[in-house]
């Protein structure tokens, strides 16, 4: 099938699906939906050889918490998450600093690397 031909079944232009192909725009997933019941095909398709994604609020191994693929979906299943997330919006790089270093004692991870700032 033509770019063109799938613009105009989804009611777009060939341009908006040549932006999709190149990365250039994201598709949303409704649009993914519409375009994997054009294409016959079930959503996965789309999603075939993508590396997996832990379960929310699965535990990664130690020395992986860098790296788990959703941390930060997990993170915010805890009990105190927005609780935390809210105190620590309130305060300056600095504090915040503070509060990285304390945290990641605790949990005993590694220090990672600093970003330029």
């Amino acid at each position: 099938m033509s770019q063109g031909e799938l613009g105009s079944r989804c009611a777009i232009t060939f341009q908006q699906i040549q932006k999709y192909e190149k990365g250039a725009n994201r598709v949303s997933s409704s649009r993914l939906q519409q375009i994997a019941g054009i294409l016959n095909v079930p959503l996965s398709f789309f999603f075939e050889g993508a590396p997996s994604i832990a379960p929310v609020g699965s535990r990664p191994a130690k020395g992986d918490l860098l790296g788990a693929p959703d941390l930060i979906g997990s993170f915010f299943t805890l009990s105190q998450a927005k609780e935390i997330a809210e105190a620590c919006a309130t305060l300056n790089t600095e504090e915040r600093h503070v509060v990285l270093v304390v945290a990641r004692a605790l949990a005993g991870t590694p220090k990672a690397k600093r970003r330029a700032a």
